[in-house]
């Protein structure tokens, strides 16, 4: 019995040494921390203090600007030549005035200077607190004006990124924010990750204009350059007074698209999920439009060429010209107010319609499941081979069969006001109808 006794006691004992070995370990890399600059809180940050911090740099004609910062929103604008002025409002919290005045001594903004090349970056201390290891502490947020020629770059993950009324070359990405674009004339790239973008009066001319947001929609009004490249994985897009000497491109996995009043070399359109909606763009080369789950509206497009595909959604394109293809698997494909068009057109599940004026042939309308009508001038010439499975053919024109026989319900070859350009409409559940527009 007294063996165990003393067992149990210099176990004890051991146990106290251990305890009082951890405190102190505790304390030697708490200590170690705070010299190295981490702040360590157990309690929750409710009180801030705030200081602002100006600086003026000068330069010697236009600067090269970059400016990182994690916390806290960026603002560039362009302003005179000869300098770069730089206004920081920094904010810091902790659990006590005290507190957060330690805190915000700790936040320190660098800058990085040679010559016009301009490097401005924020140390930010880690924090240790109960639950987590981070930067709440605070953040900073940058006023900054530069010489109108400037190139900018902005970084930051959290942040909102601002550039106004520059023309020099742009480069803005942010991880968590938005980001807002107004009257800069470079070659510009902006992306954010998760956040909208705004931007409007964009100069490119000469150069590109790449916007790209993951989460977040896009909204441009008023953009010139040679490519124009806007993209979203998920949010709508709404593009207005584009101008792009070379292609157009708008891409959507999740949203709308909407593009109106614009004009290009060539135009590539597609959402996977959501509308597409085209109206009064020129173009000089072809517009492609594809669409997975939604509708195709394309109005007062002037394009060399068309090529339009819907996995599931209905086609309507108004007012177009010259080789038109036109494809939907499950809607309906509608070509109104057409001159001089070559037509490919086909719905497996939906009906066909034309109205308007054929060029050069051959001609060809499907449908699987569905009628297809055509409505055409009077004075319209063609040779047509016609056919319905389950359905009958009907015509206002007077068509001179072939052979000599009797005109087909079902089949129909023949010629039209004596011939011309090949006709070939295919239908295996549904009427064809052949109309003279009015």
């Amino acid at each position: 019995m007294k063996s165990k006794w003393i067992i149990a006691s210099i176990l004890i004992v051991a146990l106290i040494v251990l305890c009082g070995a951890s405190l102190f370990a505790a304390w030697a890399g708490v200590t170690l921390a705070q010299k190295s600059g981490v702040r360590i809180n157990l309690a929750t940050n409710t009180v801030s203090a705030q200081t602002t911090e100006t600086k003026n740099l000068s330069v010697n004609g236009p600067a090269s600007l970059t400016v990182k910062s994690d916390f806290g929103d960026i603002s560039v604008l362009g302003g005179p030549d000869g300098q770069v002025s730089v206004t920081a409002e920094k904010t810091a919290w902790g659990s006590s005035t005290a507190d957060a005045q330690a805190a915000l001594k700790d936040i320190k903004v660098n800058y990085d200077q040679s010559g016009n090349v301009i490097a401005i970056t924020v140390q930010y201390p880690v924090e240790v607190n109960t639950l987590s290891i981070d930067h709440n502490s605070g953040g900073v947020k940058f006023t900054i004006t530069v010489p109108k020629a400037s190139a900018v770059s902005l970084a930051s993950s959290t942040s909102d990124l601002t550039l106004s009324g520059t023309n020099g070359t742009a480069n803005l990405q942010t991880d968590f924010g938005s980001i807002n674009l107004s009257d800069v004339s470079a070659e510009t790239f902006a992306k954010s990750n998760n956040g909208s973008l705004t931007a409007k009066n964009i100069g490119a001319s000469g150069h590109k204009l790449t916007l790209s947001s993951e989460f977040g929609d896009i909204t441009l009004t008023g953009a010139t350059g040679t490519d124009v490249d806007a993209s979203s994985n998920n949010g709508s897009m709404d593009l207005s007074g584009i101008t792009a000497s070379g292609l157009l491109k708008v891409t959507s996995q999740f949203g709308e698209i909407h593009v109106a009043g614009s004009q290009a070399g060539s135009a590539e359109f597609r959402s996977d999920n959501g509308m597409v909606n085209l109206e009064k763009i020129d173009l000089t080369g072809a517009l492609t439009v594809k669409g997975s789950f939604g509708d195709l509206t394309v109005a007062q497009v002037m394009a060399s060429s068309y090529d339009l595909k819907s996995a599931n959604g209905k086609i309507e394109l108004d007012g177009a010209q010259g080789p038109i293809k036109a494809y939907s698997q499950f809607g309906e494909v509608k070509v109104l107010n057409a001159k001089n068009a070559s037509l490919d057109l086909s719905s497996t599940n939906g009906g066909v319609i034309f109205s308007g004026s054929l060029g050069a042939g051959p001609h060809s309308l499907k449908s699987e499941f569905g009628n297809i009508s055509l409505s055409l001038p009077g004075d319209f010439k063609a040779n047509v081979d016609m056919q319905t499975e389950l359905g009958k053919i009907s015509s206002d024109f007077d068509i001179t069969v072939s052979g000599g026989g009797k005109p087909d319900e079902k089949h129909l070859v023949g010629k039209i006001n004596g011939g011309g350009e090949m006709l070939n409409v295919r239908n295996n559940n549904g009427n064809i109808t052949l109309q003279i527009s009015k």
